[in-house]
């Protein structure tokens, strides 16, 4: 039977047990980091409401917890709640068996006793469907578990955990991590020393984590601490961090996108009414045309407006994304994993983040590493060397941001000319066809 013939459900139940062989090699090789579960997290959840306008009821919602900061406060349960300036938030909605294997990765992250965790979960789904967090934690984590009263879908949700974060809460540092990406047990740590690596650089508007794998290409082992300095619109959004000061910046636009999206069915964004009213605003912003109508999108153009035009990208991944069941995509893993991959880099993080353009040497014996492993991958697939103009795309394409080595790959093992290659070696062995 062909891969593609397989059930996905097949791919899901493997993918999963991967994931949770990675959890248990991890907690092996790194033992201090192990979890023990000692307390129910503390819930708040409001009754819910009748199910009449939910867009209608979730604006309701949410403009009644943002008039009154002190009132949304106790009602969420945070009243006393913040002990750190750093806040991590772990945002998910209602897909149990993904949420506790990325949760799980999560309170495993070394440090993050020095943090302070909020699980904001999604409220109840237009099908019906609830799924209460039966996760427990450990007593050393300050965390507070919020289940919204209604479904505020990806829009609101990202806009009430920067608005909840930093104007409400007052945390100087927000590291944001969602649902469907099981974390390198360092990838907190990394991610707010890379913000501290951010904070007086006027260009830098927020840090993230790669969504792609690159660890073909890069020496992981001596480079896992390495930044680029890319474009602030590069890549997404599925483990980044921001400081105070980029979400002071940008608040207003954000809140002018809120108000826009506000009352509706987000997973409507490309369609009347939805859609014009947030092509309206861009122009009134000066954003390019061809913008996503996306909150993200929307959020990295206003850092982008206010001057904030590039992001730190870790050049490793640290973590392995599971998108296919998530918010994203609507695919089965076959095809995600095609483009994204499984792997993420499973060493330890010995150094504190360096931006590598800022290191002269360091950035020369990077190219030269680069060029030697793509050069092993076409005599491996090709039976050739890499010809200069192609290494020198892709290490252009590595230094900004835009090379996935997976794609690489699948393009060079999809290749006519690997095709060639493999019908020359069968008819070498006898073999017809």
């Amino acid at each position: 039977m062909s891969g593609s013939s397989l059930p996905s459900c097949f791919f899901n139940s493997v993918s999963m047990f991967i994931f949770a062989l990675i959890l248990v090699f991890l907690s092996n090789q790194h033992g201090a980091f192990a979890v023990s579960f000692g307390r129910k997290l503390a819930q708040t959840q409001a009754s819910l409401t009748p199910k009449l306008n939910i867009y209608r009821q979730a604006e309701a919602y949410l403009d009644g917890l943002f008039e009154d900061y002190e009132g949304a406060k106790a009602k969420l349960g945070a009243s006393n709640f913040k002990k750190s300036n750093v806040l991590v938030v772990y945002m998910c909605y209602e897909r149990a068996e993904v949420i506790r294997s990325t949760l799980t990765s999560l309170l495993m992250s070394q440090g993050l006793e020095e943090y302070d965790l909020i699980i904001s979960q999604d409220g109840i789904g237009v099908d019906g469907t609830l799924y209460i967090l039966d996760v427990e934690i450990q007593e050393t984590v300050n965390a507070l578990y919020i289940h919204h009263e209604i479904n505020l879908c990806t829009g609101l949700h990202h806009y009430f955990v920067k608005k909840f974060a930093f104007d409400i809460l007052g945390y100087e540092f927000l590291l944001v991590v969602e649902e469907d990406n099981g974390l390198h047990h360092q990838a907190l740590q990394f991610l707010k020393e890379t913000v501290e690596l951010s904070i007086e650089d006027k260009e830098i508007g927020l840090v993230s984590i790669a969504d792609v794998d690159n660890a073909l290409l890069v020496d992981e082992s001596r480079y896992n601490a390495a930044v680029l300095r890319v474009d602030v619109d590069i890549g997404h959004l599925w483990v980044f961090g921001m400081h105070k000061t980029r979400y002071d910046a940008v608040s207003q636009h954000l809140y002018d996108y809120y108000k826009t999206i506000k009352g509706f069915d987000y997973t409507q964004t490309h369609m009347y009414p939805l859609c014009d009213s947030i092509q309206a605003l861009h122009r009134e912003k000066d954003f390019p045309k061809d913008v996503p109508l996306s909150q993200d999108a929307f959020f990295v153009h206003s850092l982008m407006k206010e001057g904030y035009t590039k992001r730190f990208l870790s050049l490793v991944r640290l973590f392995t994304p599971m998108g296919w069941i998530g918010l994203h995509f609507k695919q089965d893993p076959a095809h995600f994993y095609t483009t994204y991959g499984q792997g993420m880099y499973d060493g330890q993080i010995e150094n504190k983040p360096f931006e590598i353009a800022a290191n002269a040497e360091e950035l020369e014996n990077l190219k030269k590493d680069a060029v030697g492993r793509l050069d092993v991958i076409y005599q491996q697939y090709l039976g050739r060397g890499v010809e200069e103009p192609v290494s020198d795309s892709v290490l252009l394409r590595l230094l900004v941001g835009r090379m996935n080595a997976v794609e690489l790959v699948r393009d060079i093992v999809n290749s006519a000319e690997h095709r060639r290659r493999m019908k020359e070696a069968l008819s070498k062995h006898g073999v017809q066809g």
